[in-house]
């Protein structure tokens, strides 16, 4: 490798690194642009999708326990109609 060569692949690589500290820093200054959420914010969405999460868990219960019942129901009808 010659002289010339051997300076293009340094100012090649001073470029490259160049372009990637310039997309570091457009990435700092893009993060810095964020509105993030506050801590409390972020505590009472979290109670809100515990209760929510709650109150579908014990809806599918009563439902179940309903479909349950009218199941046992319907097998009590048919056993004594038809033995």
């Amino acid at each position: 490798m010659n002289m010339q060569e051997s300076f293009r692949k340094k100012k090649n690589e001073s470029l490259s690194l160049k372009k990637a500290w310039g997309f570091w820093e457009h990435v700092k200054s893009e993060f810095l642009k964020i509105q993030w959420t506050e801590g409390e914010e972020v505590r009472v969405y979290a109670q809100i999708v515990v209760v929510a999460t709650f109150l579908l868990g014990m809806g599918i219960y009563a439902a179940d326990v309903c479909i349950r019942q009218m199941l046992d129901l319907f097998e009590g009808v048919f056993r004594a109609l038809f033995g």
